[in-house]
């Protein structure tokens, strides 16, 4: 499928744009530059093409009357069969891409801690998910203070169980809180470009991927079946197992070369398990 990146940021002018599309998309040359001309000719395209429209968020990079161009890729991306369309606003700013919490591993941990103490007495999470908060999140980019691997199950939900809210903690999540390639991926990607300082494998009680392996019942879930019948052996103690594969993926990452590295510039990896019954996080 053909591919054309409209980048509002590369591009001086509407007709710069018009230029583009024509040249991409091979339009006829009494192609009329704009709007209803452009809508009739992306009608009349025969072969599928996918068009990405990469808005500028700084109001530096905007051109007048691109947001119209914009709507009728997006309405023929909806209506017209052969074209994919896509937009959104470019806010990553490369220059910023490596900023990092205040936050140390000590702090940071600490910082855990004393959200699951608020947890367990709370009916409503008080953490910041405000408008201002999501603009800033939007503007500035993203500074989590610790990076938690945990488990699928519905009620594991870290920014809750650690009363945080938007930006402060990047959440993996993967049935039985298996440390596969993604997962290690996702991990990597954390501790070098978002530069947490905590890294925390968390698992819980009454693990239904765990109690999955113990009882022989891996139909459906051998990907995530092998990592942790390695991980727990013959333990037969449900929190024993839960404890044992959360340490097993602590390992996993520390094994990793580049998360070594991490951990030798100050990152902490380590182990919890969550109570489903209580609430309460132990660290291990």
């Amino acid at each position: 499928m053909r591919e054309i990146i409209l980048d509002e940021t590369k591009l001086d002018s509407l007709d710069e744009v018009h230029d583009l599309l024509a040249r991409e998309l091979d339009l006829p040359d009494y192609y009329g530059r704009n709007a209803s001309a452009l809508w009739d000719c992306l009608g009349d395209v025969t072969q599928p093409v996918r068009i990405v429209v990469r808005r500028a968020a700084d109001e530096r990079w905007q051109i007048e009357g691109f947001d119209v161009i914009e709507r009728v890729i997006l309405r023929a991306g909806r209506l017209i069969d052969e074209v994919e369309a896509f937009s959104y606003v470019d806010d990553l700013d490369e220059d910023e891409i490596d900023e990092n919490s205040e936050l140390d591993a000590a702090m940071a941990l600490e910082r855990l801690k004393r959200g699951n103490e608020a947890f367990l007495d709370a009916h409503s999470n008080t953490g910041n998910i405000s408008s201002e908060l999501i603009t800033s999140l939007f503007e500035d980019g993203q500074k989590p203070f610790a990076t938690v691997t945990c488990c699928s199950d519905s009620r594991v939900a870290p920014e809750h169980i650690f009363m945080t809210g938007l930006g402060e903690l990047f959440v993996i999540r993967i049935a039985g809180n298996v440390i596969d390639q993604a997962a290690l991926a996702s991990a990597v990607y954390a501790a070098e470009h978002l530069h947490t300082k905590l890294m925390v494998v968390m698992g819980h009680s009454h693990c239904g991927a765990i109690e999955s392996v113990m009882h022989g019942h891996t139909d459906g879930v051998e990907a995530l079946a092998g990592p942790i019948a390695a991980a727990i052996g013959d333990e037969r103690d449900p929190y024993a197992a839960a404890a044992l594969n959360a340490l097993a993926g602590v390992g996993t990452l520390t094994e990793n070369e580049r998360i070594e590295a991490c951990i030798d510039d100050g990152m902490r990896v380590c182990a919890a398990v969550y109570h489903t019954h209580s609430g309460l996080v132990d660290f291990l």
